[in-house]
């Protein structure tokens, strides 16, 4: 097998295999309905119910990675999701690892990545984070990108057709899509 076929292989797999556990709400794991038996469920109810939950799920140097799309969620509440299913929000252990990821998520979103500013240093949420200074940082007020001392949770924007994958600093209330990764047992 080649190295692509197996790549999509895996990726397909992990897909099919992730599709029972993660198309549900987090609604439903915190506050499962409770069905009565005399009334009977529509095909469209259940769909509206985990249709809102869009996921992109691919492996890429034996880490698994889950995408979320939708829903969006604050820095926080996305660090809490994915910790519910063993993961962390993503933290690139190089420039290499962040331009290759930036090549299969969805373009044009800005999503949640695993770095904070507590007014005196950056912090990435694991320890295995990539040296700051080799990142692209897209940090001035005059970008309309926001202001470090503000602004002090980490977004990824990724815009293939102009070939930029840019971290930005935003306010950790707004509601994004985010990207968790899973680490390989060692």
């Amino acid at each position: 097998l080649s190295p692509n076929m197996l790549l999509m292989f895996f990726v397909g797999f992990n897909a099919i295999t992730a599709a029972p556990l993660y198309n549900r709400s987090t609604a439903d794991f915190l506050a499962p309905k409770r069905w009565e038996s005399n009334k009977p469920t529509s095909t469209a109810e259940t769909a509206a119910r985990v249709e809102h939950l869009q996921l992109q799920s691919f492996i890429w140097n034996n880490i698994s990675y889950i995408f979320y799309d939708q829903p969006t969620m604050q820095f926080s509440d996305a660090e809490r999701e994915c910790e519910k299913f063993g993961k962390n929000l993503f933290v690139p252990s190089s420039v290499e690892e962040l331009n290759s990821i930036a090549n299969i998520v969805p373009e044009g979103k800005c999503f949640w990545i695993g770095m904070n500013y507590n007014g005196d240093n950056f912090i990435w949420l694991r320890n295995w984070g990539a040296n700051i200074d080799n990142l692209p940082f897209q940090i001035s007020d005059d970008e309309g990108y926001g202001h470090v001392s503000e602004e002090n949770c980490l977004s990824c924007h990724v815009e293939r057709n102009a070939m930029v994958v840019e971290l930005h600093w935003a306010k950790c209330d707004t509601k994004r899509p985010f990207l968790c990764q899973q680490m390989p047992q060692s």
